[in-house]
């Protein structure tokens, strides 16, 4: 049932609908979905995805497959639970004691969230402004050669690649041609194939050398190289546009630069009360650490 799409949809619906703060309590008690012994509340659910920071709750939940995998492992939990206890293990010393370190784990992830409070979050729109404007020479665009290619497989025509290539190149040559007409219906490229995708060649390295210095011949747009060969076969690269460089404005950066900030403010300030936490004064008993090894069938030092 997890794996039911709509399912899942729906519970993201559920999950996500207003501020996190103002979760429906009348419908808590309300069963999401049960296996064999284990059974899911709202309220169950609610209080696992209270783990996950505000800032990166909504992340989480756009994709369905998140919240699937979320209530799959809840569900084997408690019913790998449900099995311990009718076998007595939560009446072991140890399980219990182990059972409280849980609650320390837990209550560890929540108190490190809220240092992370919506109420307490700097702008961070204004400090990527800042930061762009501070070095802008990093926000040059190089420029990018725009490109689409019909690939005929080697693999797939053998001895009859080049051939076929060439028959290709006159069709796309010929007047009114439609290149991503050809692409759908010769190209061995899946990608190329399937949506008529456009390839950005930018800097050098992401493409075959072969590739790439072809693409960089053609000048004018609408051009069409001759066959290439390379390792995939042989190649028809049509020209669609060169950008020349240029400085990106903020607005083309800001959601990747506002991203960025925000993530490193994130890890600063949780780093910075680990740190802080890690400093207080610490003692042990030496003769029980170093008997520790032993105590577990390892070697002491």
């Amino acid at each position: 049932m997890i794996r039911s799409f709509a399912c899942v949809c729906l519970f993201a619906a559920a999950v996500t609908a207003g501020p996190t703060t103002a979760w429906a309590q009348d419908d808590a008690s309300s069963v999401v979905v049960a296996r064999g012994s284990a059974e899911l509340t709202l309220a169950d659910i609610d209080a696992r995805i209270s783990r996950i920071p505000e800032t990166d709750r909504a992340e989480f939940a756009h994709k369905p497959e998140n919240l699937g995998n979320l209530m799959n492992r809840l569900l084997i939990n408690r019913q790998l639970a449900n099995q311990a206890r009718e076998l007595g293990l939560d009446q072991d010393p140890r399980v219990q004691h182990d059972l409280q370190l849980a609650m320390e784990e837990v209550l560890a992830t929540h108190r490190l969230n809220a240092l992370l409070s919506l109420d307490t979050l700097p702008d961070f729109e204004q400090l990527a402004h800042e930061r762009y404007l501070a070095n802008p020479e990093r926000f040059m665009q190089s420029e990018r050669i725009i490109v689409q290619h019909i690939l005929v497989s080697e693999e797939q025509h053998g001895e009859d690649a080049l051939a076929r290539a060439e028959q290709v190149l006159a069709l796309a040559r010929a007047p009114d041609a439609d290149f991503v007409a050809l692409m759908k219906e010769y190209s061995d490229d899946p990608g190329s194939a399937e949506d008529g995708t456009t390839y950005v060649i930018e800097g050098s390295g992401q493409f075959v050398p072969e590739f790439e210095e072809a693409a960089r011949a053609l000048e004018q747009p609408g051009q069409i190289s001759e066959p290439v060969q390379s390792s995939f076969g042989f190649h028809l690269i049509g020209l669609v546009e060169v950008q020349e460089p240029r400085q990106r404005s903020f607005d083309d950066v800001k959601a990747e630069l506002v991203g960025t900030v925000h993530q490193e403010y994130l890890a600063r300030v949780r780093e910075d009360h680990m740190r802080q936490v890690r400093s207080e004064p610490e003692h042990g008993d030496e003769e029980l650490l170093r008997s520790l090894p032993a105590r577990y069938g390892g070697r002491p030092e």
